[in-house]
């Protein structure tokens, strides 16, 4: 949501709060009852509409109190929390809570059902056969309950649990919320085969919303689409063919993509999350088309990215296709995009390649999970060699090349072709996690340094910065007091991300300092001479200031401590998740920022034991508007970087966050989001001495090179710590007594992006 509309909804909020306040102050029921209403549509509103859980959770309690409250000063009957349905109502609030909860605890569906389960109780007990909203209730519990097994892939279940609503449809409130219901019907008889009944309600809802509600009338044509695909997987009525859905798929990505022209510029980075979230379904199942249409998927590909991580909110938007990139591109130039979908139940890993002429090609590269339990020679699956935080872990991953051949596969090596000798190519899944660019089979013809990895192929269209022109000037931040932050940091209102604290408090995550022997910020001055370094060490590399002059450089480099959460958005065809608190679980530490959560030892039964403080958010004495010297992704995606040509992150796991179907949520896309060029961060915990040396390398090249080719250059000289030291111009006082800086774990664990 922007700005404006969060207001709104916390103004709804604090409306409630304050009319339940006034109504105990004046012994006004009405005024009371009324906050109880409202505190439960906003709950409805966060679930709904936004699919925020934290403001899901802090109305729920509001409303818990609000009632309690109520019977403690005679406010509140038992007849009256009959009437209202009140016990309904916080059960039905307490669903949805654990519903969207259980993409991160997936233990929560079963809380959510039993929530939703004894709400339908409630509603069908002959008590309350004399309301008649308890019969709306019923017709949204059973439809609760079909969302909630829809999801876990519960496909008959949830199909009983819409024909039990589809006999009290005679109690929905108004004609959108019932064709609303009919398209959902029709996704849960498709999942079970039956394709005619499902064809036949999609229909109805076509016609209806045609020529009165576009976007209504766009999403009836995209489950459109999906029923048609789901029939012509199915092996015992697959009679439609791939292009009956792609007519309807098209005619859905004009719809949307003409819209999102109009409204990109205006959105906020939490707008388009939500605006993807909405059409997410959509992205998915196309990719399922796979080679009836590769040109199309492709623009398909170059549009979803576009609105989560390549778009700038202060440039106009632009329509980029597969033919504007294939524009761009050289004779000996190739542009790849990797797309991990769904298709008979499974993931599947594919690549469309284009080339300077031709139209774009698909190659099906093979199912994700074949992919992560490919074996190690130390017995470990791919999977679990990519997810290790141990450095030392990551040598069998990258020297077995046998496993090389699965990432880049014959097939795939022919669509490239032996006479590029430039490949872009934007990961998706699994391979955001891996450096596939230094997995490269002998047989490939190319090189590291040929590879440009990049977060989508439209970014070849971007201006690519400065990219190590001269007098770049370069901000550094290292040697951090996480204890102590100086100097004011009010210089503007600030609307801190508490939700960053909540996390890294319940995970017990605080920060020490890190040894100042290793940090390759200290003397950059002396090795790069291109341009004046700034520095912010100690307790003045505070968040406020960063915030107010990190736009003012080129060249930015962070060495700090990160934390890295993991969560999921969560959709299904039924209903559309809108909000994403990932970006909120992955942090970076500044000035002062270990002050919330440090340890305190109490002496109890004899003996000391470590507590922590209360959670501070609660606490009178911290302000949730001031700096807390956490800078989350969320914070960074609202800032204005666009200035910034490169940031260096010189944290354990900074290129990491949430791996999901749209990629990753983490640093990268906030980074992003605020208009940084290019990025440099680490895919698993770093090595300080090794991370030391490829960092001022990479400074000392960058004085003569370009960006990408200077980072290519300090790869090498890790590589050459066990090679004639003549062999390379190495930089001044390099340490060649390291041999063991030449293997993967030190040499693959930084990569660049959205740099060439």
């Amino acid at each position: 949501m922007n700005n404006i509309k969060w207001f709104i909804t916390l103004l709804l909020c604090l409306t409630a709060y304050s009319c339940f306040g006034q109504a105990v102050a004046i012994g006004s029921k009405k005024a009371y009852l009324k906050s109880l209403e409202t505190l439960f549509e906003e709950g409805r509103y966060c679930y709904v509409e936004t699919g925020n859980k934290a403001q899901l959770k802090r109305v729920i309690d509001a409303y818990k109190d609000a009632i309690m409250q109520g019977l403690k000063d005679g406010m509140l009957t038992e007849n009256d929390i009959d009437s209202l349905l009140i016990d309904i109502k916080k059960h039905k609030l307490l669903g949805d809570y654990h519903y969207l909860d259980a993409d991160q605890d997936t233990c929560s569906f079963a809380i959510a059902e039993k929530h939703y389960l004894d709400a339908l109780a409630i509603t069908k007990d002959e008590a309350y056969a004399r309301f008649l909203d308890v019969f709306y209730y019923q017709f949204v519990m059973h439809q609760e309950l079909a969302q909630l097994y829809y999801k876990q892939e519960r496909y008959k279940e949830a199909y009983d649990e819409m024909i039990a609503a589809d006999s009290l449809s005679s109690h929905i409130y108004n004609d959108d919320e019932a064709y609303e219901f009919t398209a959902q019907l029709a996704m849960c008889k498709a999942r079970i085969g039956l394709f005619d009944e499902a064809t036949d309600d999609i229909n109805g809802v076509i016609s209806h919303y045609k020529a009165n509600n576009t976007e209504r009338y766009g999403e009836a044509i995209r489950k459109k689409a999906k029923i048609l695909m789901l029939q012509q997987e199915n092996e015992s009525t697959g009679i439609a063919a791939p292009n009956d859905a792609l007519k309807y798929y098209k005619e859905y990505f004009t719809l949307k993509k003409n819209d999102a022209l109009k409204k990109l510029s205006s959105m906020s980075a939490e707008d388009r999350e939500q605006y993807w979230m909405r059409i997410r379904p959509f992205a998915v199942d196309c990719y399922r088309l796979e080679d009836a249409d590769p040109a199309f998927l492709y623009d398909v590909t170059l549009f979803s990215k576009s609105l989560l991580i390549d778009f700038e909110p202060s440039k106009k938007p632009q329509d980029v296709t597969w033919k504007k990139v294939q524009k761009y591109l050289q004779k000996d130039d190739c542009a790849l995009e990797f797309i991990q979908y769904e298709k008979y139940g499974e993931k599947q890993m594919g690549a469309l390649v284009l080339k300077k002429t031709g139209k774009p090609q698909f190659v099906k590269i093979g199912q994700v999970e074949t992919i992560k339990n490919l074996r190690l020679p130390g017995s470990r699956t791919l999977y679990k060699a990519v997810i290790s935080k141990k450095y030392w872990k990551k040598n069998e991953l990258y020297r077995d090349s046998t496993i090389f051949q699965y990432i880049w596969t014959p097939e795939l090596l022919n669509a490239i072709g032996e006479d590029t000798q430039h490949l872009y190519f934007s990961p998706d899944g699994l391979f955001h996690l891996i450096a596939i660019e230094y997995m490269l089979p002998e047989q490939a013809g190319l090189k590291p340094s040929n590879l440009y990895r990049l977060t989508s192929t439209r970014q070849l269209l971007e201006k690519n910065g400065s990219n190590g022109k001269k007098n770049q000037n370069m901000l550094a931040i290292g040697d951090i007091d996480f204890y102590k932050a100086n100097g004011d940091q009010s210089q503007t209102v600030y609307d801190n991300d508490n939700l960053a604290l909540e996390y890294l408090y319940k995970k017990g995550r605080y920060f020490d300092s890190l040894s100042p022997e290793y940090d390759e910020t200290i003397g950059l001055d002396s090795i790069y001479l291109n341009g004046q370094v700034t520095y912010l060490f100690g307790a003045n590399a505070t968040e406020g200031y960063f915030a107010h002059i990190a736009n003012q450089y080129r060249i930015i480099h962070i060495s700090t401590h990160g934390s890295f959460g993991s969560k999921s958005p969560m959709g299904t065809d039924l209903i559309h998740a809108s909000f994403d608190e990932s970006l909120s679980q992955n942090v970076l530490g500044l000035s002062g920022s270990s002050r919330y959560m440090k340890l305190d030892s109490v002496f109890e039964n004899g003996k000391y034991k470590y507590v922590r403080h209360r959670y501070p958010c609660l606490d009178s004495i911290y302000d949730g508007t001031e700096y807390d010297g956490i800078l989350s992704a969320r914070e960074i995606a609202q800032m204005d970087l666009s200035n910034v040509d490169l940031i260096v992150l010189s944290a354990c796991q900074s290129g990491l966050g949430f791996l999901t179907d749209d990629g990753i949520y983490g640093l990268q896309r906030g980074l992003k989001s605020a208009g940084v060029k290019g990025i440099i961060v680490s895919l698993w915990s770093v090595d300080a001495h090794a991370t030391s040396e490829l960092m001022r390398a990479f400074y000392y090249y960058l004085q003569t090179e370009d960006m990408h080719t200077a980072f290519n250059h300090a790869r090498e000289a890790l590589l050459a710590t066990c090679r004639d030291e003549n062999e390379y111009d190495l930089p001044p006082n390099f340490n060649r007594n390291h041999l063991n800086f030449s293997v993967p774990e030190y040499t693959n664990a930084f990569i660049l992006i959205d740099v060439r």
